[in-house]
């Protein structure tokens, strides 16, 4: 009796534990994470099926998708928009192949690396209220 009373206290002191570690990531949605860089909202997604219907990503106005030229997802891109009169608004480095960024209406130009570095592209977004503009940057 004693064997078992252990054993059930051992579980229950590992399942308050698994609890304590996992309750945050659970409360915002079991995936990745929102950040936040000079005040503008982002993610770093799209790796595994789970991130890219994560049903969070449909919120941000803009979604930004990396590809290499074959149309494999292409990870670690760096991403920086400047607003209409070339202000820069939102820079950041992302892990995954998706940067979803929180932007307000309005037209944009981006510059975006890929590769660290290795490869680069410009170009502009314009951002419509109530939609997402979603681009696919392949590069090279």
């Amino acid at each position: 009796m004693p064997y078992r009373l252990h054993n059930a206290v051992a579980r229950a002191a590992a399942l308050a534990i698994a609890a304590a570690f996992t309750g945050p990531a659970l409360a915002q949605g079991a995936g990745d994470p929102i950040l936040e860089a000079n005040g503008v909202k982002y993610a770093c997604a799209g790796v595994g099926k789970a991130s890219r219907s994560d049903p969070r990503w449909a919120a941000f106005p803009v979604r930004l998708e990396f590809a290499a030229a074959n149309g494999d997802f292409l990870g670690d891109p760096a991403v920086t928009v400047s607003d209409a009169s070339g202000k820069q608004v939102f820079q950041a480095q992302c892990n995954g192949p998706w940067v979803l960024i929180e932007l307000p209406a309005g037209s944009y130009k981006v510059h975006a690396t890929g590769q660290k570095g290795q490869y680069a592209k410009d170009f502009e977004i314009a951002i419509k209220p109530g939609s997402q503009t979603k681009k696919t940057i392949r590069l090279p």
